[in-house]
């Protein structure tokens, strides 16, 4: 990795609801939209799209670890992420305003990889 420049996670966040509603051409178009975005960003590093059903979380209650779930949908579910190279938090959330997300109601999150903690696989 070039000098100044870190790893950031951008987070797609929303629901699959509206993409259920679309047409099977319309699903496709949409998926292009993504695949050009991710083609434009130039310093992509990696990325995957999370399945849309089955979200599970884990959290404590009063010392006891609880699992809820499975959901089949959830409003402000993680939908997938990218990883990209950028010089800092500016360059990486301009990177992420043009995200195709937006019209479907979504939201990206970024967020900077530890580099102390990150590990090379």
């Amino acid at each position: 990795m070039e000098e100044n420049v870190a790893k950031y996670i951008l987070f797609m966040r929303g629901s699959s609801a509206g993409f259920r509603e679309m047409a099977p051409e319309e699903i496709q178009r949409t998926i292009q939209k993504y695949e050009d975005w991710a083609r434009s960003l130039g310093r992509l590093r990696g990325g995957e799209k999370l399945k849309d059903d089955g979200v599970r979380t884990v959290r404590m209650d009063n010392g006891r670890i609880i699992m809820d779930g499975p959901y089949p949908e959830t409003k402000e579910t993680i939908g997938g992420y990218f990883v990209v190279e950028a010089s800092g938090y500016d360059e990486a959330a301009k990177l992420a305003q043009a995200c195709p997300i937006y019209p479907y109601g979504g939201t990206v999150e970024v967020r900077e990889i530890d580099p102390d903690n990150a590990r090379e696989r």
